[in-house]
């Protein structure tokens, strides 16, 4: 499995501190509604042919060229238009700056990849920009930032410029101009060719920087492409962020630059993840970072501040769509005879599609709010919900389907007794509730215990004893073992996981007991204590036994609240135990 690109930018990124410039074209700008020049010399056509009472139909260059016998140009538009400079600063303000209801909508406004890039200069890891819009979201956002940065967007401004070794602001290059100046390049024969200083200071950066492209088509832009071009002798690589495919004169350039392609839904969503990710990293200092460890980190900055919710459930939504994609019949022939080999391996592919999605969900019970308990029981209740194997010939197979949702609630409720927050168990294994095809809805725990995911039999392959013999909990045995580590960074070395776990199945054999009437035996029945005299089961068993009414778990609402009923359930879990053969 390789890198996600997404993951591997932010790698780069933060490690190289200051070493990556931005190329940024008119796709960044898009979703806050600003035009391109060739969209504001269109409208300026339509607005000449309305003055002269005609109409320029669907062509609106071709009426220009015929009526006034050469090719419309931004600048000369602008110039017959508007005589003075006020009067064009007027005349452009209102394509690029936004009107009172503009502002409400947030049109023409910062969107949330100008303010991710602009943190991301504030931090130190940007220091370059190039870009070919015309408008001032950037300076915009960075002035939020408490960042003054350095503009050029004109020959003579290049040609004037401090030495970029000299520049300590963010330097942006408006390589087409800008919208409050006129000589914007606009026109196929503007756009063909760069001055001499223009070229000598992209051949720089082109050679010195590595490169982070968004929005950008290539196609329009012959003199851009060729500076990007133009040097072999690049010293770090490029990252081209596209919603689609790359156009035909794209995909060139990109191979010329040996880019890594990072396919993304938006610009806002790229950068928003770029900066939450390098962020992450910063904060954590994470010496040897890996996928799990990103999202483990950028969970707990998301959960940080309400603010950020969004973010957070993006976050997780995205990882459990991962998860179920992976997950998904499909992946799995339904006619191979289950051996031991086959269902080791397949147990293992479904713990490693899992790994960033455990630590998440259980950072989320740990550390979280009664805002993201929802979040956590979407997770688990949309993984136990997996699609049944269609035809599915033999057991093992069927069953593990529900192995995603198996470990994801067993993360989320070992961590939320830690903190215990029992009312969060509630909400996951008593209130949530899954129907399958055919099936009346029935409480999740029904389909969380370890011998629902792992066949008892399939699950003595996953950790034979050494000498031969059973395991008496196989399943829970394996997910204890698999568990610890996934959670480790989680709530810190300092916590028995292994206690919490046995604690944990207790309680899920009590409230299995009440609201089913059978429970599922787990390890804490029969493992010896590593601390205390005694069995764990019996020192658990002493505790449960001086519940009294105001005690948290039943302050939760489990067992309807009510003394009586988990009694009840601890009677029938010691009834159910003794039955075991090692009762």
């Amino acid at each position: 499995m390789t890198i996600d690109p997404g993951i591997a930018l932010a790698l780069a990124v933060h490690a190289h501190k200051g070493v990556y410039a931005l190329l940024l074209g008119s796709g960044v700008s898009r979703a806050a509604g600003i035009p391109t020049g060739y969209e504001v010399t269109t409208a300026l056509i339509k607005r000449v042919a309305t003055a002269a009472g005609e109409d320029p139909g669907t062509n609106p260059d071709a009426w220009y060229e015929s009526k006034f016998g050469r090719v419309a140009s931004y600048s000369k538009l602008i110039e017959e238009i508007a005589s003075t400079p006020p009067e064009r600063m007027s005349l452009l303000r209102g394509f690029f700056e936004p009107t009172t209801d503009e502002r409400e909508q947030g049109l023409k406004l910062p969107t949330r990849a100008h303010k991710s890039i602009a943190k991301l200069v504030a931090a130190g890891y940007i220091n370059v920009i190039i870009t070919t819009n015309f408008d001032r979201l950037l300076e915009d956002a960075l002035n939020a930032e408490g960042v003054n940065p350095y503009v050029v967007s004109a020959p003579d401004q290049i040609a004037g410029m401090m030495p970029l070794t000299h520049i300590n602001t963010c330097l942006i290059v408006k390589i087409h101009g800008d919208y409050l100046d006129t000589r914007i390049k606009n026109t196929p024969d503007e756009l063909a060719g760069y001055d001499i200083d223009s070229n000598a200071l992209l051949d720089r950066i082109f050679s010195e920087y590595g490169l982070i492209v968004c929005g950008w088509s290539c196609d329009w832009d012959p003199a851009l492409c060729a500076a990007v071009t133009r040097n072999t002798r690049f010293r770090f690589g490029t990252f081209w962020m596209s919603r689609g495919s790359l156009t035909a004169t794209a995909e060139g350039v990109a191979k010329f630059r040996f880019a890594t392609i990072n396919k993304i839904d938006s610009a806002d969503q790229a950068f928003g993840d770029l900066e939450a990710r390098v962020s992450a990293l910063s904060e954590e200092r994470i010496a040897d970072p890996v996928s799990p460890q990103i999202a483990l980190a950028l969970t707990k900055r998301f959960m940080s501040e309400d603010k950020h919710f969004i973010q957070l459930e993006d976050l997780v939504v995205r990882e459990l769509n991962s998860v179920r994609d992976q997950c998904a019949p499909n992946f799995f022939p339904m006619s191979e005879v289950p051996t031991h080999s086959s269902f080791v391996g397949r147990v293992g592919r479904m713990e490693t599609v899992c790994a960033k999605i455990i630590p998440m969900v259980a950072a989320l019970a740990y550390w979280g709010s009664n805002r993201n308990d929802a979040l956590i029981a979407r997770c688990v209740s949309s993984l136990a919900r997996q699609e049944s194997f269609s035809g599915a010939i033999y057991d093992y197979w069927d069953r593990l389907r529900l192995y995603p949702a198996n470990l994801t609630c067993y993360a989320a409720c070992v961590s939320a007794c830690i903190r215990q927050r029992f009312g969060l168990l509630k909400l996951l294994l008593v209130d949530s509730t899954i129907r399958q095809p055919l099936e009346e809805a029935k409480p999740l725990i029904q389909c969380i215990a370890p011998g629902r995911a792992l066949h008892y039999e399939a699950a003595q392959w996953l950790d034979p004893v050494p000498n031969g013999g059973n395991r008496k909990t196989p399943g829970s045995d394996w997910i204890c073992k698999q568990l610890q580590p996934m959670l480790g960074n989680v709530f810190g070395a300092d916590v028995d996981f292994e206690d919490a776990f046995d604690k944990f199945e207790m309680l899920l054999m009590l409230i299995s007991s009440d609201i089913c009437g059978w429970a599922p035996i787990g390890r804490f029945s029969w493992r010896n204590a590593r601390s205390a005299g005694g069995s764990t089961y019996q020192n658990l068993i002493t505790e449960v036994r001086g519940l009294s009414e105001a005690h948290l778990v039943l302050a939760s609402g489990l067992f309807g609240g009510k003394l009586d009923r988990f009694n009840a359930a601890v009677e029938k879990m010691t009834e159910g135990v003794s039955r075991a053969a090692w009762g």
